[in-house]
């Protein structure tokens, strides 16, 4: 690894504000109940997409329940895959392992290479050198045509390297035993057999989807199965876009690199309560149900959250324009005003 002033940087300075220790072990604690009522109520509105597409066949107005779908598909999948990564979202161990493969092959990124570069998000958040966040949305110097697709049904299609198929793609490599940069720059050699196993298991589902349709001769399995992020991730791309887009890169402030926003229950609801961003990177221990009450705690300590998604977005689009031509400018954030 070569020596820059980025991993230089000391790690364990990362800002974290002052709290109860009481206070943050009861908002630390777990349950079974209220994730899997949650969880149920998701599977129950894909459910109702499906009936609703089924009944709808025919008729161009079939094309409402699939986007209600695939966008269910595309942002619960990848939200109740970061809860269940962290260990948090259920109290039972075995659950959250589980949904972690369910959610990791709706999402496209297998459960255990997924882990890894999570865990090296939270540690090295919108770090840019040895080992890269493989998680940033927006790549220096922006590329604005890039960002606007990332919201349109298919737009992959135009930037089919950077579509969110992409992770499809790596686990068909995973599977044929050709692993990428991320898993061998993050996971530990151990892991990898694991990772390849999962992967094979992906592409196992694809090739069946794939076949089913032929037998069939019908689109159903594949839309149903296989494409729902291709054409479902424009809430997703929303409500993710929002997380760091515009922030400062290279700092050991998660005030300065993530944003919160106060969204409404249907925006919490299917995003998993997501939407305090900044407290889940400070306490990720914290499970999601509990991040509200976790801002209750911390608020005074953080800038205040954005108003809804609007107002996420009226600081990011001024601040991907800036960037274009300057890639090293962020919002600026007054750390005063709290």
């Amino acid at each position: 690894m070569r020596k820059t002033a980025i991993n230089e940087m000391d790690l364990s300075s990362w800002f974290l504000p002052d709290i109860d220790r009481r206070t943050l072990r009861e908002l630390s604690q777990r349950s079974n109940l209220r994730p899997a009522i949650h969880v149920a109520a998701v599977a129950l509105l894909m459910a109702a997409a499906t009936a609703g597409g089924f009944l709808l066949q025919g008729s161009w107005w079939v094309l409402v329940p699939v986007l209600i779908y695939g966008n269910l598909w595309a942002l619960c999948g990848a939200a109740l895959q970061h809860e269940v990564s962290h260990g948090t979202f259920f109290r039972s161990p075995r659950a959250n392992t589980v949904f972690a493969h369910i959610t990791g092959f709706m999402s496209g990124m297998e459960a255990n290479r997924y882990r890894w570069s999570h865990y090296n998000h939270h540690s090295r958040t919108m770090l840019t050198d040895d080992p890269y966040d493989y998680e940033i949305f927006v790549a220096k110097p922006v590329d604005r045509a890039a960002w606007f697709l990332s919201f349109v049904p298919f737009g992959g299609f135009f930037l089919p390297h950077r579509a969110l198929w992409y992770f499809q793609r790596e686990v068909t490599l995973h599977a044929l035993g050709r692993l990428t940069p991320v898993v061998l720059e993050l996971a530990p050699e151990s892991e990898h057999k694991r990772i390849i196993r999962a992967a094979r298991v992906h592409v196992a589902i694809y090739v069946l989807s794939i076949v089913l349709s032929l037998v069939f001769w019908s689109w159903i399995p594949v839309v149903l199965i296989l494409i729902p992020m291709w054409y479902g991730s424009t809430l997703l791309m929303l409500v993710g876009h929002a997380q760091h887009d515009g922030m400062a890169m290279n700092v050991l402030d998660h005030r300065l690199n993530s944003r919160s926003f106060i969204a409404g229950p249907i925006i919490s609801f299917l995003y998993f309560h997501m939407q305090w961003h900044v407290e889940h990177h400070l306490f990720p221990q914290v499970p999601a149900q509990n991040l509200k009450g976790l801002h209750d705690a911390i608020g005074d300590q953080l800038p205040p959250p954005r108003k809804g998604l609007r107002g996420c977005y009226r600081e990011i689009l001024p601040a991907l324009k800036r960037q274009v031509a300057d890639p090293d400018y962020a919002v600026a954030v007054d750390l005063e005003a709290q």
